[in-house]
């Protein structure tokens, strides 16, 4: 996570007056991660994820990134549909998450990756499909799996349900990854101000 000032810039954007500018990573960045160790992996739905036990269950609502020109995700929490912090309480309520589309043959790569993936901070895989099957019912061309992902947007989502009144930017642009923080940072940071 990245922080900044009234009119200072963050990932390409200037901070407006009133305002505090967050950053976070975006679930695109696992599958650049994936891309990277030669899996190809193509961001296909931005989606309402329904957890109950603190497990995935199914899906309450998807759209393609393919069919839209705003980001689902962010979508979802403007309109007020999440419930990331009783899922923080109780384990059950629907939080933002994306799904990425890998070929098949891969999946056990990936599997391979999700340690590796969480320890960077850039994000989570939550689950992996079965090669040639739906992910939590959400349809997927032939020959490929879903990989379920956080969609980096969580504490955005938390903000928006404490009535935080928040302006969402998603891919606003690109951001150093070494000049990133981890919320006990800022937390830290932000006592010594």
């Amino acid at each position: 996570m990245a922080v900044a000032r009234e009119g200072e810039i963050l990932a390409e954007v200037e901070v407006p007056i009133g305002y505090v500018g967050l950053a976070s990573i975006s679930s695109i960045a696992i599958a650049g991660l994936l891309q990277h160790e030669g899996i190809m992996a193509v961001p296909r739905y931005g989606c309402m994820l329904e957890m109950q036990g603190r497990a995935p269950v199914r899906m309450a609502a998807a759209i393609e990134y393919s069919g839209c020109s705003i980001a689902p995700c962010a979508m979802f929490i403007r309109a007020g549909m999440t419930g990331v912090r009783t899922i923080a309480g109780t384990g059950a309520g629907l939080m933002p998450a994306s799904i990425l589309e890998i070929p098949g043959i891969a999946v056990d790569r990936v599997r391979g990756y999700m340690r590796e993936i969480r320890q960077l901070g850039v994000g989570r895989i939550i689950q992996t499909g079965i090669p040639g099957s739906p992910i939590l019912d959400l349809d997927l061309s032939a020959g490929c799996a879903g990989v379920l992902t956080t969609s980096g947007l969580d504490f955005l989502a938390v903000a928006c349900e404490l009535g935080i009144q928040i302006e969402l930017i998603p891919l606003a642009g690109v951001y150093e990854y070494e000049r990133m923080m981890s919320i006990d940072e800022i937390r830290r940071d932000a006592w010594r101000r």
